[in-house]
């Protein structure tokens, strides 16, 4: 081969290794260049440092030219087969040089125990709570007026609410009003028979021993018993008179002072107005009883419609 021949493959040569380092990536070029001096570290660790010299530097060029050809097969596939060995020795680490670190705002801190706060958005939807919201509806139909509360307001019991105007809610408090007038008149009327019953009953063991009228009256002075009183003080009276005069005949008729028909009309007489004592108080012990249970009833009944009201 002549020496034009020589230049001529020599130029074609070079003309092709630039294209191919013209369409490599720039990293794929670095990656290479480290790649190519651990594999010179590699290849001519155990080789004299002469090996570097002059008289070998054609060798040497010809051993990086393919060199340059393994490092064009490397970066093309990203993976070469005498070099991709060392990259899975570091999975997961990422190394970065002085120059890629000073465009970073990183810095190095120690290491401590903590807590981390996470934000997470989710869609939902605002609701009242359920257990402590509570439905309020009339018992009646009407037309509310005025409203004091509204949602989210605090309330306690017996608080206003609201203002309903309602002839029904009109006719329920009519009904309401009158059958609380009827249990303060049965009220008023089981207290009043109560206390007659109580005093009635105290006078009629005040009448047991049968003192003078002069003491009953004493006694009985403070017991307001009405009617009653009137009626038992009354026929007591009468019977102790009676009785007096009786005796008094029986007295006379004895000493031959009074006859005998005086004595016997005496004795008629008292025995008359003890039984009309007798019958009277019977008929006011009987009637007692049954006022006060009636008015005891009536009470009750009236208690309990005004509850319902």
């Amino acid at each position: 081969m002549n020496k034009k021949t020589t230049l001529t493959v020599l130029t074609a040569v070079i003309v092709v290794l630039g294209i191919g380092t013209a369409w490599t990536p720039l990293s794929a070029v670095a990656t290479a260049q480290a790649q190519h001096q651990d594999h010179d570290g590699h290849d001519h660790g155990d080789a004299p440092k002469k090996g570097h010299g002059d008289d070998d530097h054609d060798d040497h060029g010809d051993k990086k030219n393919g060199h340059g050809d393994e490092h064009g097969d490397h970066d093309g596939d990203g993976d070469g087969d005498e070099h991709g060995g060392h990259g899975d020795h570091e999975e997961g680490v990422v190394r970065l040089n002085a120059a890629q670190l000073s465009g970073l705002a990183l810095t190095h801190v120690e290491v401590k125990r903590g807590s981390l706060t996470t934000m997470v958005e989710l869609p939902g939807e605002v609701a009242w709570n359920a257990d402590r919201l509570v439905h309020i509806s009339p018992r009646v139909s009407g037309i509310v007026s005025t409203v004091e509360r509204t949602l989210g307001d605090r309330v306690d019991i017996g608080d206003l609410l609201c203002v309903l105007e309602s002839r029904e809610m009109g006719n329920g408090k009519m009904e309401y009003l009158a059958d609380q007038s009827r249990f303060e008149v049965a009220r008023a009327d089981y207290d009043r028979a109560q206390t007659v019953y109580e005093n009635t009953k105290k006078l009629l063991i005040i009448l047991d021993p049968e003192p003078a009228p002069e003491a009953v009256l004493a006694k009985a002075k403070d017991l307001p018993v009405g009617d009653n009183k009137n009626k038992l003080l009354t026929s007591y009276t009468r019977m102790k008179v009676n009785y007096r005069n009786f005796k008094r005949n029986e007295a006379l008729l004895a000493s031959k002072i009074a006859s005998e028909a005086e004595f016997l009309e005496a004795q008629g007489e008292y025995e008359v107005s003890r039984a009309d004592y007798l019958s009277t108080r019977e008929e006011i012990s009987f009637d007692l009883e049954l006022r006060f249970l009636r008015a005891e009833k009536d009470y009750k009944v009236a208690e309990t419609e005004m509850r319902n009201a």
